[in-house]
């Protein structure tokens, strides 16, 4: 239940962490390099705030997306 998931360890210390979404809008930041630049600011402007110890910028964050999986075959020889 939703109650035992407040119980479980998430293998890290979820103390003093900030985290958010943004969706950036594509007419904006129609090429990836747009994007990245955008990401490349963002985590310089993060670093320069006082007190900040560290940044990390993710697709997503966990536990996030846990129905998300990559499929894969393997081809067999007989």
């Amino acid at each position: 239940s939703f109650a035992n998931l407040l119980d479980v360890d998430p293998g890290f210390d979820p103390d003093r962490i900030v985290s958010f979404h943004l969706s950036l809008p594509a007419a904006r930041y129609p090429e990836a390099a747009d994007v990245d630049g955008f990401w490349d600011r963002l985590g310089d402007e993060l670093r320069a705030v006082p007190g900040v110890e560290a940044v990390g910028l993710n697709a997503s964050r966990p536990p996030n997306n846990l129905n998300d999986h990559n499929n894969f075959a393997l081809a067999i020889r007989r």
